[in-house]
């Protein structure tokens, strides 16, 4: 498992490009992120098409604590290689960053909606 890390983080949010700066961490480490937890049809996340919106950021001495809305097709298994099943699916994820070393823990809280 890859240690996610967003380098530089208070620049990168006083420029105004955190939203865009965790697209790229979601496009370039999918499965990284926790978004099998949204998958309720046995499926999976898909590797690209995953969209990242910012809905809040809280800042603190130490860290940033922040939630981001996820959207994305799960791939549903079928019992038949040439369907492919998709489930819409959306919901929220926490995510603290550590303003000194960048490094990104998520929180278990996230939420499907």
């Amino acid at each position: 498992m890859t240690r996610l890390a967003l380098p530089e983080v208070d620049r990168v949010v006083s420029a105004g490009k955190l939203e865009e700066k965790l697209q790229e961490l979601v496009d370039t480490h999918p499965f990284e992120f926790p978004l099998d937890s949204f998958c309720e049809q046995g499926g999976w996340p898909p590797e690209d098409d995953i969209d990242v919106t910012v809905r809040s950021i809280e800042r603190d001495s130490d860290h940033y604590t922040i939630n981001i809305a996820v959207g994305f097709d799960e791939i549903v298994p079928t019992s038949c290689g040439d369907i492919q099943m998709t489930n819409s699916v959306h919901g929220e994820i926490a995510l603290t960053i550590d303003r000194e070393t960048g490094e990104i823990d998520f929180n278990r809280g996230s939420d499907v909606w």
